[in-house]
């Protein structure tokens, strides 16, 4: 019996600046345009990931600032 085989995007270990900045340089030291270009459109996906993590993670703090003062407001009686 085989295994399936699932797809691997490398974006996805693309976490950081850190990681983006040592990937583009593995792919500069290549010479191959192609390779360079490639590994470019790795990075962009990258980076939509980061940023839709940020928003999801601002979006979830202020949902818990929200949550908190509904609870304040609570505890104080004001939503009699």
């Amino acid at each position: 019996m085989t295994e399936p085989i699932l797809d691997y995007d490398p974006a996805d270990s693309l976490v950081d600046t850190d990681t983006i900045n040592i990937f583009l340089a593995d792919a500069n030291d290549t010479g191959d345009s192609a390779y360079i270009a490639e590994a470019m459109a790795v990075v962009a996906r990258a980076k939509i990931h980061i940023e839709a993590l940020e928003i999801l993670q601002r979006v979830c703090e202020g949902q818990e600032a929200v949550h908190s003062a509904a609870d304040v407001r609570t505890d104080l009686g004001l939503d009699d």
